[in-house]
């Protein structure tokens, strides 16, 4: 690990820590956050405009670590959207990008980097709690922590809100939760609801099914997994998921 990483800094913003370092942007799909933010009329000398530009960089430098791998861009722009946030506090959007940050840097197991990335998250949603794509990164983020009831606290309503946020990499973030909180019943019920008004993600019946199979329900199980083998929509993929799934089943029930 280079020398810089080992650092840790924190700035101090009315109540809140500012720290940075993570980012969990390719599970929820790309965000150009710097495009989106209105520019104030008045350019330099504009404490909002200095945070503008400093979280634009910010946000270039963790795009470009993504792709590149190179950690000093990722401390650079740690930095970066510390001092950005010193300057406005009060853009959601920075948050995100700092909480995305922490969210990189416990790949590296920075001591408290996923606890950051959660209160980072956390104050993005204070300022906009209407953000989906931020509850999902939330959740995730509490579900990397341990905490998985608080995670679907999260995950559920903006996912159910805002279905294009579930994909299958997401629905597998749901189902850890459902059962590793020894949540399944909740779980089938959540899909189950989800699966009446959108019949499209059929996929999730897999998932479904995977929870009805651990409390030995393989009724359901078989009944999931015949649904998506009927289903004319589901894709050839799943559907050999699902036959081999059920092969499977059906020699568990063979042997007693």
């Amino acid at each position: 690990m280079k020398k810089g990483l080992k650092k840790i800094f924190m700035f101090s913003v009315s109540t809140c820590l500012l720290i940075a370092y993570q980012a969990e942007a390719g599970e929820v799909g790309k965000r150009d956050f710097t495009e989106k933010i209105e520019i104030p009329a008045n350019a330099s000398g504009d404490s909002k405009f200095e945070a503008y530009l400093t979280h634009k960089r910010a946000y270039k430098l963790l795009k470009e670590y993504q792709a590149s791998g190179d950690l000093d861009k990722l401390y650079i722009a740690l930095n970066l959207a510390g001092e950005a946030l010193v300057l406005d506090p009060g853009e959601s959007r920075y948050w995100v990008t700092l909480g995305d940050i922490h969210s990189e840097m416990t790949k590296f197991n920075i001591f408290r980097a996923g606890e950051w990335a959660e209160q980072a998250y956390q104050e993005a949603l204070v300022l906009n709690p209407e953000d989906t794509t931020t509850m999902v990164l939330l959740g995730i983020s509490l579900a990397k922590s341990g905490d998985y009831k608080e995670a679907l606290q999260y995950l559920e309503p903006a996912l159910t809100d805002d279905t294009y946020l579930m994909t299958y990499a997401i629905g597998q973030w749901l189902n850890l939760c459902y059962l590793a909180g020894s949540q399944t019943k909740r779980g089938t019920i959540y899909y189950e609801e989800f699966l009446n008004v959108n019949p499209e993600f059929y996929y999730l019946r897999l998932y479904k099914a995977f929870l009805y199979k651990a409390h030995f329900d393989y009724v359901n199980v078989e009944k999931e997994l015949k649904i998506i083998l009927a289903d004319k929509e589901a894709d050839s993929k799943t559907k050999e998921f699902a036959s081999n799934l059920l092969k499977d089943l059906k020699t568990e029930e063979a042997k007693g």
